[in-house]
């Protein structure tokens, strides 16, 4: 079995007497036995999976053990910066650490042995673990919705403290191995030794898909239904109206031995126009000439905060004087053309246009369209268009944890021809879940022969420029 070992050198005064503390980790076990688990050199775990190894002392003199424990620790460490209220020149850095993950161990069996080559005495002690799949923060100071354990994950900016020991980020989520001994030895004269020893264990998320988002209750987060009235022509006097509207799609898998990961998107139409004055011929010749140029984007919601959140973050949360904030960056998709060929008649009577659960408006750079329930009696075409969104597998799924949260929503931007309209703009909720494995384990990833790197992958790292090349807006903040 393949072994992960990291040792250190204590500083002490004569280093070639002083005892030496290891921690050796066995390789994520397969539930078959003739397939590996492990792809490359460095291993990845999962929750609800085993964390096993051995703890090994070795030393030149007898020791004499008093207490050796090991613990398996899931913090999340998070700076923000904030402009000072009677200096507005000068900025606050808070720094938080939030350990949400304590599973500990005593060490009390130890099998000992002389490593007569190397003159050594070596005290080793198994241990396992079964990684939890549930965070257990401090009683109620987290939303229920945010407890399952967060992957190892790091974002925006590292601080480093003054020590260089520990690092910040935006945020930072970090799992680790850690051992501590109290010892004596047949020479000692300074009374008990201590040494201390840590090996960080990277950890994947667990395949989890959470209920559909109501976006009825995401008021500022969400846009899925829009309205714009348009004419035939110019100098046409019969008015129209077409609501365009999406609701969340299904999750999209992100499977390790593939590129990408997919999910269907569905847009429908509505054309309403008054019975009395409707031009029926020319609606329909109308309705055929329409297609839409379809511009998907990717939006990635990052939370953080010093404080846990009070509840499942949105925007909502986000005001000048509490300490959440919030990362946005999106990811542009690929560009698709569709066209309306197919529609439906459909009659009734004052129809009404707006959702009061859903946001009926525009965005940045658009008036909010709010339409009246209409006492005439009208004619409803519908028609409905899908689309495929390919999501790379390398990016970070769905998670929220109690200061560190990641969210996703579709941003579709549809620029009709065949008829002069508005653009639209909607937004609307999408998970990424990581997909099980064939074994109901995860896989290693490929991250090659150095340090693990939980960061994001340089693609998804967009400015100004690249937004500009499909959108004239950034982002849009509904706030």
């Amino acid at each position: 079995m393949n072994n992960t070992e990291i040792q250190d050198l204590l500083n002490l005064p004569d280093p070639d007497s002083a005892p030496r503390i290891a921690i050796a980790v066995n390789s994520p076990a397969s539930a078959h036995a003739d397939i590996p688990e492990k792809t490359s050199s460095i291993d990845v775990w999962s929750p609800l999976q085993e964390l096993s190894g051995v703890v090994k002392l070795t030393s030149r003199v007898p020791l004499t053990i008093e207490h050796i424990q090991i613990t398996f620790e899931g913090e999340s460490r998070v700076h923000t910066q904030s402009v000072r209220k009677d200096d507005q020149r000068r900025t606050i850095t808070r720094k938080s650490t939030y350990k949400f993950l304590t599973q500990s161990l005593d060490l009390d069996d130890f099998e000992i042995s002389n490593d007569t080559r190397a003159e050594v005495y070596v005290y080793s002690s198994p241990f396992r673990f079964i990684i939890s799949k549930w965070a257990t923060p401090r009683s109620g100071s987290a939303p229920r919705q945010c407890l399952s354990l967060p992957p190892t994950f790091r974002h925006g900016p590292t601080l480093t403290d003054d020590a260089g020991a520990t690092s910040y980020a935006q945020p930072q989520i970090e799992y680790n191995l850690k051992v501590v001994a109290a010892l004596t030895d047949s020479q000692a004269t300074e009374g008990t030794i201590k040494l201390r020893q840590q090996l960080e264990i990277p950890i994947r998320p667990a395949p989890e898909v959470f209920p559909p988002c109501d976006t009825g209750d995401w008021l500022n987060d969400f846009i899925v239904k829009q309205s714009h009235p348009f004419r035939a022509s110019t100098f046409s006097f019969q008015k129209y109206t077409m609501v365009v509207a999406a609701q969340e799609p299904a999750p999209v898998m992100m499977v390790d031995d593939h590129p990408f990961g997919t999910t269907e998107v569905t847009i429908r139409f509505n054309v309403t126009a008054s019975i009395s004055n409707a031009d029926t011929q020319g609606l329909v010749a109308l309705l055929q000439r329409i297609s839409f140029r379809i511009i998907p984007g990717l939006r990635a919601k990052t939370f953080y905060s010093t404080r846990p959140f009070p509840k499942l973050p949105a925007q909502s949360i986000l005001t000048a004087n509490d300490p959440h904030r919030l990362h946005d960056q999106v990811l542009k998709l690929e560009q698709v053309n569709r066209s309306l060929t197919s529609w439906r008649l459909m009659e009734s009577n004052a129809v009404p246009s707006s959702d009061e659960r859903c946001t009926l408006g525009s965005t940045v750079g658009h008036k909010t369209r709010p339409t009246k329930t209409r006492p005439t009696q009208e004619v409803v075409w519908q028609s409905s268009i899908s689309f495929t969104v390919k999501v790379s597998s390398d990016i970070t799924p769905t998670f929220c944890s109690a200061i560190a949260a990641r969210q996703y929503s579709l941003i579709i931007l549809l620029e009709a021809t065949g008829i002069s309209v508005g653009k639209f703009v909607l937004e609307v909720p999408i998970q990424l879940v990581s997909a099980p494995t064939a074994s109901n384990q995860p896989q290693s990833i490929e991250l090659g022969d150095g340090p693990f790197d939980a960061s994001e992958p340089d693609h998804f790292q967009l400015d100004e420029a690249t937004w500009k090349t499909a959108w004239d807006d950034p982002p849009p903040k509904y706030m």
